[in-house]
């Protein structure tokens, strides 16, 4: 399932389980190392070519 939201604010809160997170322009997201999960649902939004 993929939906859309919007948040009340842009404060981000990660867990130890996590090194560091980013902001960044769908053209960008090619460039990362993304988890074929998480590959599929950009497309599926049309971020990243399918």
């Amino acid at each position: 399932m993929i939906f859309d939201c919007h948040a009340a604010n842009r404060d981000v809160v990660i867990s130890e389980e996590f090194d560091e997170f980013a902001w960044v322009r769908p053209e960008e997201l090619a460039g990362y190392d993304l988890n074929a999960a998480t590959k599929v649902t950009f497309a599926a939004k049309g971020f990243l070519p399918e």
